[in-house]
């Protein structure tokens, strides 16, 4: 009798392994399953306005490198001019860049401690921030970049976050790592804000222009938080 337990019990081993291995390749998370969650994102990013108070966006021409980077579901640049009449000297603009992938791991390497740098320009700066805008905190990075040429010198800030469906806004990139080596997260993607603005504004005039164009964002990025994932 005992040899007859020792003769099927490496078989039972071997059916429970692999009926094991089926429960779980059936749980896991296909390109087909995030679709309609990337239909919905697409939508919610779709309705940022180009009007926001007093600012008028202008849409900006996207590098054809970019998109071959981030292959994204998603991906805009708008400039926003302040039109509201103040006695400053100067004219008030800041632009901002949106994207966001199916596939978190195209977004790994697309962002400004790597992007601004391998343009040519010297960060400076770099602090992490939190903005509160609404009901929404919003918990990112502010980075500063200088570009020189012969004849003169650019200071931009730069304000980013990310957002990763089921773990919420995010500072940097090494959370969007882990993301995409999850194989319950990497196909809901990832998305990124940058707000662009001169950095010679003081930072209270900077974060009330941050405020001021992420206010009807917030929806956005709820959405964008939300996600599907079992």
């Amino acid at each position: 009798m005992r040899n007859a337990r020792v003769i099927f019990a490496a078989p039972a081993a071997c059916l429970a392994l692999l009926l094991g291995m089926v429960a779980e390749s059936s749980t896991r998370i296909t390109p087909a399953d995030a679709g309609p969650y990337h239909e919905r994102a697409r939508e919610a990013l779709e309705s940022i306005p180009m009007q926001i108070g007093s600012w008028s966006g202008q849409e900006e021409k996207i590098a054809p490198e970019a998109i071959r980077l981030l292959h994204p579901n998603f991906i805009r640049e708008w400039k926003y001019s302040d039109n509201a009449p103040n006695p400053r000297w100067y004219d008030r603009w800041a632009s901002l860049l949106v994207d966001q992938c199916r596939d978190a791991g195209d977004m790994n390497g697309h962002w400004p401690p790597n992007c601004y740098v391998n343009n040519g320009e010297e960060l400076m700066f770099s602090q992490e921030r939190d903005w509160r805008v609404g009901d929404l905190l919003i918990t990112g990075k502010e980075y500063h970049f200088v570009k020189t040429s012969p004849t003169e010198s650019t200071r931009t800030a730069v304000y980013n976050f990310l957002i990763v469906p089921g773990r919420g806004i995010l500072r940097d990139m090494k959370d969007v790592r882990k993301a995409a080596e999850d194989y319950q997260r990497r196909y809901y993607g990832a998305a990124q804000f940058q707000l662009l603005m001169n950095a010679d504004l003081p930072q209270q005039e900077r974060d009330e222009i941050f405020t001021t164009l992420m206010q009807p964002c917030v929806p956005v990025i709820k959405t964008l938080m939300s996600g599907g994932i079992r």
